[in-house]
């Protein structure tokens, strides 16, 4: 090893004050989220956090989607033929 060790957190989209002016398009894609909401910043860092610490040094080129779901319902739906 290189002594680095990547991990991306996949953030989904998520609640910030910056985002405020654009609410009702943030409610239309929590709706089709399977958590119905939005992720916090909040859980966004505890995640990096996470990877960046020492009970991840075991784990090697994880990727942690913070998504509410989206990723897994993704993945469960599957690719579409057409």
């Amino acid at each position: 090893m290189l002594g680095l060790d990547p991990h991306p957190d996949l953030p989904g989209t998520f609640e910030h004050r910056s985002n405020e002016p654009d609410r009702p398009l943030l409610e239309l894609l929590a709706s089709g989220v399977p958590s119905r909401r939005l992720s916090q910043v909040e859980e966004i860092a505890a995640a990096a956090v996470f990877l960046a610490g020492d009970e991840s040094t075991n784990m090697h080129g994880t990727t942690i989607p913070v998504d509410g779901g989206m990723t897994a319902a993704l993945w469960l739906r599957g690719t579409p033929t057409e």
